[in-house]
């Protein structure tokens, strides 16, 4: 498959959205959702490691080649840091972005 279409990127999310339903901790910073060659790319990013939460991560790959309409890959990945996650560039979208509050936007 190459580059998939506005209909298929619109589904794919639409998909992710459905497989993160229940899954998402207080420690999830954001979710998105890329294409690369014939795989879509799951990334998770975590606040701290815990093992609960990659446990649940595996789970949200799982549950998103369970509602595939069709064969196709994925990969999930996940990512450890306390650090704010970088807003990722076109064409990868933002499924999921927990609200944060930085120092200088509280005072």
């Amino acid at each position: 498959m190459s580059q998939p279409d506005l209909q298929e990127w619109n589904l794919q999310t639409i998909t992710l959205m459905q497989a993160l339903i229940g899954a998402i901790s207080a420690n999830f910073r954001m979710v998105t959702l890329d294409w690369s060659e014939d795989t879509w790319i799951i990334s998770i990013y975590l606040e701290r490691d815990d093992p609960q939460d990659r446990e649940e991560a595996e789970d949200v790959g799982f549950e998103f080649d369970a509602l595939q309409l069709r064969n196709m890959k994925s990969a999930i990945k996940t990512y450890i840091s306390p650090e704010n996650p970088i807003f990722p560039k076109p064409p990868t979208r933002v499924v999921f972005k927990r609200r944060e509050y930085f120092k200088d936007e509280v005072e």
